[in-house]
């Protein structure tokens, strides 16, 4: 492509389920649907969530093009598909075409929309894990149901409250769930929309060892022996890393 092109909208066809991007992936350019539909989806556990079903004129990934350049869900065709791709010398050329105080105004509510979901969180007494384990547990209690390998309790329930409960985004509230079911503390069945929580001791002696491990120690509600503690001490840098 020259010079004179760069500001010219490119279209893409993606044939039913092609990935347009990952999970993780950096991107500089949004989409717009020009026909067709896709799914942007969230791995979890052993299956995947379908987060929203987009079609003809909607849009996404457009924070890439206001610093937000980390994708937050994979997206994949659901059919065929064709997408309007405007990357950063398009969009400023259509804002060449409108008022200044509107060019201004977007991108103050783009930043806006990142310091909340990035910015602003509420001071924990332990740490992230405590907070969402805990959070967990309390809703385990209220809204569990007895199955053979444990407890369950619905996902999406789980997501929005802690969402709620402990004031952070979506994204992060799933970070943390994958992590908690990568070292078993939990089991996400996606396919099901439900977590299994098989051993409640478990979590309750591993949110006993966070506290004891914190400046707060003193607080603890009872203890755990040396070789449970040495077993979270290795599950904990695993949930770190």
């Amino acid at each position: 492509m020259n010079a004179e092109d760069t500001t010219k909208k490119d279209t893409t066809r993606y044939p039913a389920g092609e990935v347009i991007f990952f999970e993780g992936d950096i991107g500089n350019e949004m989409y717009i649907i020009k026909s067709g539909e896709i799914e942007i989806i969230r791995e979890m556990g052993d299956s995947e969530i379908v987060l929203a079903s987009l079609g003809e004129n909607q849009f996404f990934g457009e924070m890439a093009l206001f610093g937000d350049t980390k994708r937050s869900a994979t997206v994949r065709a659901s059919v065929d598909s064709e997408l309007i791709v405007v990357n950063k010398q398009v969009l400023d050329a259509q804002f060449k075409k409108v008022p200044e105080w509107l060019v201004i105004m977007i991108k103050t509510i783009a930043k806006r929309i990142l310091t909340t979901g990035k910015g602003i969180k509420i001071n924990f007494s332990v740490n992230m894990q405590y907070s969402i384990l805990k959070a967990i547990t309390l809703l385990l209690a209220e809204y569990g149901m007895q199955e053979e390998k444990g407890r369950s309790i619905n996902l999406t329930l789980v997501r929005q409250e802690i969402e709620n409960i402990v004031g952070i985004t979506t994204d992060e509230v799933d970070h943390w769930l994958k992590k908690f079911n990568f070292v078993n503390l939990i089991k996400i069945v996606s396919s099901k929309n439900k977590i299994i929580i098989s051993d409640e001791e478990r979590i309750q002696n591993f949110l006993t060892y966070l506290v004891l491990k914190s400046p707060q120690k003193d607080t603890a509600e009872g203890t755990i022996d040396q070789d449970t503690f040495k077993s979270f001490d290795r599950i904990a840098k695993l949930i770190s890393r």
